[in-house]
């Protein structure tokens, strides 16, 4: 992990990001079962300290609007993996929960965010972090 820590930073990247292993069906890794979070939760926030001026994605993939908050609060920056409220999408790990479960359109992003004191960013704040 150190070594990966290093390597990010000699590339001068614009987003740097962790994310939690999940297991699939029929691949080599498919008994591997880790049931925390809590390595992605601190790789996040060195990454912060590493990268106090990066994109650092809170994806709702793994574990929805929850783990987003986790994320924000670990040192993540930028909510990734938003769904239109009448996608049939599920993302890379929501496979099994019911659409209506997952929260993962901006209308529930922008609440929680708004409940964790919190608000979205302009896209000029976006593109000033980008260089555009």
């Amino acid at each position: 992990t150190i070594l990966s820590l290093r390597g990010m930073s000699t590339n001068n990247p614009d987003m740097v990001r962790v994310m939690t292993f999940l297991p699939q069906d029929g691949t080599p890794l498919e008994g591997f079962r880790d049931k925390s979070n809590l390595s992605e939760l601190k790789i996040i926030s060195v990454l912060r300290l590493m990268f106090p001026k990066r994109l650092i994605p809170a994806s709702l993939d793994l574990e929805g609007i929850d783990g987003m908050v986790h994320r924000l609060n670990a040192g993540a920056n930028i909510v990734t993996s938003i769904l239109p409220p009448d996608s049939q999408l599920e993302g890379v790990a929501n496979y099994d929960r019911g659409l209506e479960e997952r929260d993962r359109d901006i209308k529930s992003v922008v609440r929680r965010l708004e409940i964790m004191g919190m608000k979205p960013a302009r896209q000029a704040d976006f593109e000033t972090i980008l260089g555009c």
